[in-house]
């Protein structure tokens, strides 16, 4: 996604300030906010990336950017006022705040006077300690700690105030790992220039005479941190370590390793999240039981099967269209159905011209309500019950098909026992077409319960995240749980037990008939994020 694609915004949040501001995505918004002498040109990246779960923000702060310059009001209890009227004026709560290099300082002084409750979580990159200047021995903070290092500060102010152009790639190039070419020179002095000379030694002299350390205990105490540190200033990562003992520390490159690498930062940043915020999208109980085992389809087969089949559950539409579509001809080929449940799709592939066929399912319930069509319907299909990550070879069939299967193995090992169970019973070249849960689902993108089904709880886990979802059945709701793997879980697998091909398609298919029979923006919530994707495989 270029600059070009961001929606670009101004905002008037005072009488003396109009805030410049870009965004993409929906859902729970995460607002990066650019570190002294940048603006939020530093963070196409970001955007981007965090876009496709979330509502990605970045702003310029007063002064800064595109932003209005005033005489007055640079400096950083000011600018958390100016966070605070910015936040209102869009009417964001729940928020994920990132800031870069000395915008730590921005959130602090906004917790200072407006505390934590509307932050979700925090991301400082490579920031201001709380308190640069240690004024007393005994101080557990400070970046300046002797006379010696106040020597060195006081030449950082004269080249920033006196000669600020020759000082650019003075100060800029040590915050990166590769050497500077012209263009990012150029691309560094356009971002300085934007920030009049008052504005920016207000603001470095502020930086360094604030004390904020009462303000980052209390977000450690309250809010889920993250605190990168670049190679250089990784020296100050003990002080919070043993200061703010809650927050998470990591050593990521440079200064400005979130604008150079972007890739490893936007990783490490949403696997942070991931770990720290459990989203919760329903306050109701759910009431299931805390673990769950073969049972858990046992005690819904028929209503299930039911809900399938329902006007409710009208995602389905899509997943069969989906799934047909990755189908191809099926004609004369002997085929597999895992996780076959009451036998949904084994009839439906049968009918389709497959010369074999035979369903597993783990639960007893699921293949009994399968056998008693089987006995009115007389397709010929074969119906057994069995784990599939214990499921001996039964054949070397032409397809493998799974659709809903993957997301029930408890962790990584159950995972790949069912995928080795699949490989093992495929012919040569012979294909796997999987359904599975969609690595980029996340309830808080879309409204999906007019689909048939609601995201009730999420809880994260070490390689991916725990779902609950509730069905609205034929009869009554009820709840399944499930697991959300990452997409690299599923490709390591792949390669680690022998296929030699694998896709994935995150186009889900909306058949000609549902467009007209429920209009075009009916599927804008599932088609943006859809809850099933396909994989496909080869032998």
């Amino acid at each position: 996604m270029n600059k070009q694609q961001f929606n670009v915004k101004y905002v008037q949040v005072s009488p003396d300030l109009v805030i410049h501001y870009q965004e993409a995505g929906s859902g729970t918004p995460i607002v990066f906010i650019p570190g002294w002498w940048t603006s939020i040109d530093y963070f196409p990246a970001q955007l981007a990336h965090f876009s496709k779960r979330y509502r990605a923000i970045a702003y310029d702060p007063r002064g800064q950017g595109l932003s209005s310059k005033t005489l007055d009001g640079n400096h950083y209890i000011q600018r958390g006022a100016d966070l605070n009227a910015f936040l209102n004026a869009l009417e964001l709560d729940n928020v994920i705040l990132a800031g870069h290099s000395n915008a730590n300082l921005d959130i602090y002084s906004y917790v200072r006077n407006h505390g934590t409750d509307r932050i979700k979580a925090i991301v400082a990159i490579d920031c201001a300690m709380p308190k640069r200047i240690a004024t007393q021995e005994e101080d557990n903070w400070g970046e300046v700690r002797n006379p010696a290092d106040m020597g060195w500060l006081i030449e950082r102010y004269r080249l920033v105030a006196y000669n600020r152009l020759d000082s650019v790639p003075e100060i800029i190039q040590p915050g990166l790992v590769e050497e500077m070419t012209p263009e990012v020179t150029d691309f560094f002095y356009r971002m300085n220039m934007a920030i009049p000379n008052y504005v920016s030694n207000a603001l470095f002299i502020d930086s360094w005479f604030s004390d904020y350390s009462e303000e980052a205990k209390l977000v450690d105490d309250h809010v889920p941190t993250l605190w990168t540190f670049s190679q250089q200033r990784s020296k100050f990562m003990p002080q919070v370590n043993k200061n703010l003992p809650n927050t998470e520390t990591l050593v990521l490159g440079e200064h400005m390793g979130h604008w150079e690498f972007p890739d490893e930062f936007n990783t490490a940043v949403e696997a942070f999240l991931d770990r720290r915020i459990v989203l919760r999208t329903d306050e109701i109980e759910v009431p299931i039981e805390a673990e769950y085992k073969s049972t858990q389809y046992d005690r819904v087969g028929v209503i299930y099967d039911q809900f399938k089949g329902s006007n409710e559950a009208t995602y389905a539409i899509g997943e069969k269209a989906s799934f047909l579509k990755a189908l191809g001809n099926i004609q004369g080929k002997k085929i597999i159905d895992l996780g076959c449940g009451a036998g949904f799709y084994t009839q439906l592939l049968k009918k389709k011209g497959a010369a074999k066929i035979v369903g597993v399912d783990i639960s007893e319930e699921m293949i009994r309500v399968a056998r008693e069509k089987e006995e009115q319907t007389q397709l010929g299909v074969e119906y057994l019950v069995f784990d599939v990550a214990e499921m001996p070879k039964l054949g070397s069939f032409d397809l493998v098909t799974a659709v809903g299967l993957f997301h029930h193995a408890k962790d990584r090992d159950h995972l790949l026992k069912i995928f080795l169970r699949i490989y093992n019973n495929l012919a040569k070249n012979g294909r796997l077409i999987a359904l599975t849960a969609n690595p980029d689902f996340y309830p808080n993108k879309s409204d999906t319960s007019k689909y048939g089904f609601t995201p009730v709880a999420e809880e994260p886990m070490p390689d991916g995240r725990e779902i609950t979802m509730k069905l609205n059945g034929a009869k009554s709701p009820f709840f399944i749980k499930g697991y959300i793997y990452n997409r690299s879980i599923y490709e390591w697998i792949m390669k680690k037990v022998g296929f030699k091909n694998y896709k994935w398609d995150f186009n889900l298919e909306i058949p000609n008939s549902a467009l007209e029979k429920y209009g075009e923006s009916y599927w804008q919530d599932l088609l943006i994020n859809p809850v099933m994707v396909t994989l496909i495989g080869e032998k």
